[in-house]
């Protein structure tokens, strides 16, 4: 009997090394779904939080020449869910964020040929018939601009929306949770 423990002593290991979750290609840059908050913060070794609090924890960067900040969001068990960057403007830069929303998608694009194409979301129609004034119609809240896409185990969405105050663009990654988890949260 002793034998036979030995033997299947490393069948059992390498069968959880292949399915544990540091061993999957990666979701998010260098991190995958579920892994740990503590090991999230060791794939930014030396760097320190630019904000950190309960469930979340973001770093600065650079992604395509902008200045960014790369955030991770976490579950009640501190595994990883959603993850992404965060470029924040000032209104009188709108056009600019315009600018930087098409040069990251024109990337996204070419990462993923057969997703959809970017939409303009108008809460008014004052501004939506001239480009020229997309600018302007982001900063005072009338347009949102948005793409998204999805991987089996990822869904992919880009936004861009502001008001008189700020203007945000977000390129987020969410986890997309296994049947059994989401029939759960359907019964909710």
């Amino acid at each position: 009997m002793v034998v036979l423990r030995s033997i299947f002593a490393p069948c059992v290991l390498v069968a959880m090394l292949i399915t544990s979750p540091s061993s999957w290609a990666s979701d998010f840059r260098n991190a995958t779904w579920g892994m740990l908050f503590d090991e999230v913060i060791a794939l930014h070794a030396g760097e320190l939080p630019a904000d950190r609090r309960i469930g979340y924890v973001a770093f600065s960067s650079i992604l395509a020449d902008l200045e960014v900040e790369i955030f991770y969001r976490f579950d009640a068990d501190e595994q990883l869910v959603a993850a992404g960057y965060v470029i924040q403007a000032e209104p009188e830069r709108s056009q600019m964020a315009l600018d930087d929303y098409g040069k990251l998608n024109q990337l996204l694009r070419k990462r993923y040929p057969q997703s959809e194409e970017p939409r303009q979301l108008f809460t008014k129609q004052t501004f939506a018939q001239d480009p020229k004034q997309w600018g302007r119609a982001l900063r005072v809240g009338q347009l949102s601009l948005a793409w998204q896409h999805e991987e089996p185990r990822t869904q992919i969405s880009h936004t861009l929306r502001g008001n008189r105050r700020a203007l945000a663009h977000v390129l987020e990654y969410t986890a997309i949770l296994e049947t059994s988890q989401s029939d759960a949260l359907d019964q909710l």
